[in-house]
């Protein structure tokens, strides 16, 4: 502050004891009445007429000159300090700043104390302690300090490098900035986080020595230390918790990548895991079983043999980090043997058995990348390559893998756009009578044609819809478009026409999928026996087995389902009489081979036949195909023989 005076009116009014410190010629000019009762004077004259300099010492004498410098530059210092009047020590939190006062010797700038005190500060340990005030040499050694600083490292300290736990005197001060900064020192109650600043002396006498004797002029440090030991432990913790997993204790993505920082290229091998079906847990049993689960899994990457470093780096995503390098056999035995640990039933909390698999991925440094970072993505997409192979399985990293890594970042860009935008279309096929060649139902096929990305495979954006939980979303559109085109369907083929949908199993177990269906059936003036649900085997069985209600709501709602893909995914025999479905959709690879294999199809027919399902034909392209199925009895029919997905014209 740079004023010419106190406004002495208003000051003494104030509650708060303020006062004025003539740093130069150690006395106080000024105080307001709650400051002189704070000094223990009678008056203000007596307090004025007080000269601190035999009580001051040199390391406070310097460190308040260091403080004179700041307020050249404006400054102003918020800081616990510690007085003596009388003998008797008090603890006052001050704010510190320059003010300009008149003296016989002219104008100068003295310190302006701006303070708040009461008696139960003194001895309250929530109250930070007062500063520590230090004077010492280029070489370290003490020459003078002030009461706090004593109390805190005790009255036999010589020399700085005996309060420093990791530096020597030089070091400390080379490392210094401008702002100070935190470090442990060795106190009487052990290693204690302190703030340091320090104020360079390059003309400070030595003890005893007068201004003739040049020769014992030389660089002194005045240090000032703040003791903030329990506020920097909840900066620690907070630091610990930014790079930490709370749910497993695990590192995550941050903590595990500033971690691996310290090796920098050396030799490791990453596996990069991410469960399989863990989704379905959460949504049957609770997010609190789904944590449970979690947990133990995280167990089991820590009983992994080997130097390692474990982390959790999203909802169902765990690395491991293994810090020796190993043969490739080797690594992968142990890939497969973590699979099994973890793929083995658990019995949780809650009395539920689960049993959840994992696709893992796995690259080496320096063999698969350059770097850490880049060897992330390598094992990630890895990952992913195992999980397109199958799930359940370890995959090595190769060359190029990681270009699905980025195309799969892309669409998932693009994807929410997209949707909103109405970028995607619905093209439709027919499934025909295969005496007629009549309509009977029209198969609604998502397909998205992007400016930059070229045609994109449904199969591969409905897999990232399903991967990254945009999957309700986006069947929400195509039930939504398929409403609304129904009407112009049935202009076009007949009154009765109705749309088959295909359904992901990751959307129909959320819960309340049916209700969201059926409202959205209300708001487009559709009814549940306008739609048929084409769900796969692979989604259909899994369900059974975990006995969840969703089919079973659907069909109380009044859907029909039918089996796509029959006979290329789970046993079927074994559970086609619990599938509550209404037609069951003959996968294409039964037809291509009718030439050389009728009794198979012959046998689904039976099959379907006795538990009451009608049978599609799916992929037919050949008038004797058609032939065939019609003399099979297997009168509804698909393929590009009778129509291609067509979009819906204007």
């Amino acid at each position: 502050m740079n004023l010419p005076y106190l406004d002495h009116l208003t000051a003494e009014h104030l509650c708060a004891p303020v006062w004025v410190y003539d740093i130069v010629g150690k006395r106080i000019t000024w105080a307001n009445k709650v400051a002189v009762a704070l000094w223990e004077a009678d008056s203000l004259q007596t307090l004025q007429a007080r000269d601190f300099s035999g009580d001051q010492s040199q390391a406070v004498e310097q460190t308040l000159l260091g403080y004179l410098e700041r307020f050249q530059h404006g400054e102003q210092l918020d800081l616990w300090w510690e007085i003596s009047p009388d003998g008797i020590c008090k603890r006052v939190f001050t704010r510190l700043s320059g003010i300009h006062i008149q003296t016989d010797q002219g104008e100068r700038l003295a310190m302006l104390v701006e303070a708040m005190h009461s008696p139960e500060l003194l001895n309250n340990s929530d109250i930070p302690s007062a500063a520590m005030a230090v004077l010492f040499d280029d070489k370290g050694q003490l020459i003078s300090c002030n009461p706090p600083f004593t109390r805190q490292f005790g009255d036999a300290i010589q020399n700085l490098k005996e309060v420093l736990t990791e530096h020597d005197a030089a070091t400390f001060i080379q490392g210094m900035g401008s702002l100070g900064r935190d470090i442990r020192l060795n106190t009487l109650r052990g290693a204690r986080w302190h703030h340091a600043e320090i104020t360079i002396k390059d003309a400070v006498l030595k003890q005893g020595a007068t201004l003739q004797q040049a020769p014992h002029l030389t660089t002194h440090y005045a240090l000032t230390l703040i003791d903030i030991q329990e506020r920097k432990q909840q900066e620690l913790e907070i630091a610990r918790e930014a790079r930490s997993d709370f749910l497993t204790g695990l590192m995550n993505r941050r903590g595990l990548l500033q971690y691996m920082e310290r090796f920098e290229s050396s030799p490791c091998t990453l596996f990069y895991i991410d469960l399989d079906g863990f989704k379905p847990v959460n949504d049957t049993y609770g997010h609190s079983t789904g944590d449970q689960l979690l947990c133990e899994l995280a167990n089991v990457l820590m009983a992994q043999p080997g130097q390692k470093i474990c982390a959790r780096v999203g909802g169902d995503e765990f690395v491991i980090v293994f810090l020796e390098p190993s043969p490739r056999y080797q690594t992968e035995a142990q890939a497969h043997q973590l699979l099994k640990a973890l793929a083995a039933p658990r019995r949780l909390k809650a009395g539920c058995e689960v049993r959840v698999s994992a696709s893992l991925g796995i690259a080496s440094l320096p063999a698969d990348a350059p770097d850490f970072p880049t060897l992330m993505v390598h094992a990630d997409a890895a990952m992913y390559e195992a999980k397109k192979q199958g799930r359940n399985r370890a995959v090595s990293y190769q060359p190029g893998m990681e270009s699905w890594l980025r195309r799969r970042a892309q669409i998932l860009h693009h994807l929410d756009e997209a949707i909103a935008d109405n970028c995607l279309a619905l093209h439709y096929q027919p499934i025909v009578n295969g005496d007629s060649q009549e309509a009977v139902l029209i198969e609604a096929l998502l397909r998205w044609q992007h400016p930059v990305l070229g045609p994109l495979s449904p199969l591969e954006f409905i897999t990232v819809a399903e991967e990254s939980g945009k999957i309700a979303k986006l069947e929400a559109w195509v039930i939504a478009r398929a409403c609304q085109d129904l009407p112009r369907l049935r202009q076009r083929y007949s009154a009765r026409i109705r749309i088959s949908i295909n359904i992901s199993g990751a959307n129909m177990v959320q819960p309340g999928f049916t209700d969201n269906l059926l409202q959205t059936l209300t708001k487009h003036q559709c009814n549940p026996s306008d739609l048929l649900l084409e769900l796969t085997e692979s989604i259909l069985v899994p369900v059974l087995e975990e006995q969840n209600p969703c089919l079973q709501q659907l069909v109380h709602a009044g859907f029909q389902l039918a089996i796509d893909d029959f006979g290329t995914g789970y046993s079927s025999l074994a559970y086609i009489s619990q599938l509550p479905a209404r037609y069951v959709k003959i996968d294409r690879a039964f037809i291509k081979r009718l030439d050389q294999d009728k009794h198979t199809l012959l046998f689904i027919r039976d099959l379907c036949n006795k538990f009451g399902m009608c049978c599609i034909a799916e992929g037919v392209e050949r008038e004797s195909q058609r032939q065939a199925l019609n003399k099979a009895g297997i009168g509804l029919q698909q393929g590009y023989y009778f129509a291609r997905p067509q979009p819906l014209e204007d």
